[in-house]
């Protein structure tokens, strides 16, 4: 496992995740009205799942363990890193980054917001959980 590698992604992280609480400390209907919120929570949400999906890579690969594309499995990579409830819950966000980056569906604001609000200490508890293990 590239640690120096996970280590940057987990600073990038957390930069993502403060950025994110930065936006959620606003009011629910300013964040949903207004477009720099809402966007901003939009790109940290992809950007973090991009990092996760990167150090998850590196953590299954020092497994044997290939990379996964299912959005329920994506964080079961690392049973013993992170919790399950944990792990299921961030497929959440996973989910989310799909229909925001492909566009499948149209994703109102409030389910930005609510999935928002929902994983925000999630990732923080992620990026604990995979920096206590290093």
């Amino acid at each position: 496992m590239d640690r120096d590698l996970v280590q940057r992604k987990l600073v990038q992280m957390s930069q993502y995740q403060s950025e994110l609480e930065l936006v959620l400390g606003h009011p629910q209907d300013q964040f949903e009205t207004n477009p720099l919120l809402l966007r901003t929570a939009e790109r940290s949400t992809e950007l973090l799942v991009e990092c996760a999906a990167r150090i998850n890579t590196e953590i299954g690969q020092q497994k044997g363990i290939p990379p996964s594309d299912d959005d329920s499995s994506f964080f079961a990579l690392i049973p013993d890193w992170l919790n399950r409830e944990t792990a299921t819950e961030l497929a959440t966000a996973t989910r989310l980054r799909n229909l925001l980056v492909h566009q499948y569906e149209e994703v109102s604001p409030e389910q930005v917001h609510a999935a928002s609000v929902r994983c925000a200490p999630l990732w923080k508890a992620y990026i604990e959980a995979v920096t206590n293990r290093l």
